[in-house]
């Protein structure tokens, strides 16, 4: 069994949190780059926000299969906030495929890297959008 030394950091809010473990000499754990790390936390990130974004859209989905009200001005109000849920429901589910999608880019080591150009997306970019699959030329582009 190998030792290894972990680099406790404190967070602005004075939590605790483990950011780089490293290997004692002669061990043979093997040692993670900076970049393999930060990878690491993204991609827990990216789990995190895929199971909240599900449960959320569970509940949308419970929400939206209720019976409407039999009084027409209930119902009409009713119908108005289903629509809302609908588009929080659409948006959710395009969330989670550009989610989906960059979870697959990380498992294929091309996380990072447009995917149109194959430039380097900036860290700051990245730390903004972390599921986003162009660099920001290419978004500039895309949205034109």
């Amino acid at each position: 069994m190998s030792k290894t030394h972990g680099c406790i950091c404190l967070n602005r809010n004075g939590g605790r949190r483990y950011r780089r473990r490293t290997a004692f000499p002669g061990s043979s754990r093997p040692q993670l780059s900076e970049k393999q790390m930060k990878t690491k936390e993204i991609k827990q990130d990216l789990e995190d926000r895929r199971r909240g974004i599900e449960r959320r859209l569970a509940a949308i989905e419970s929400d939206l299969g209720r019976q409407l009200d039999p009084d027409s001005a209930d119902r009409a109000i009713e119908t108005e906030n289903d629509e809302v849920l609908m588009g929080m429901e659409r948006s959710g589910r395009e969330e989670l495929k550009a989610i989906s999608s960059a979870l697959d880019r990380i498992e294929s080591g091309t996380y990072g890297r447009c995917v149109l150009c194959d430039a380097e997306i900036g860290e700051q970019r990245l730390e903004a959008l972390p599921f986003t699959p162009y660099c920001v030329e290419c978004a500039r582009g895309a949205a034109q």
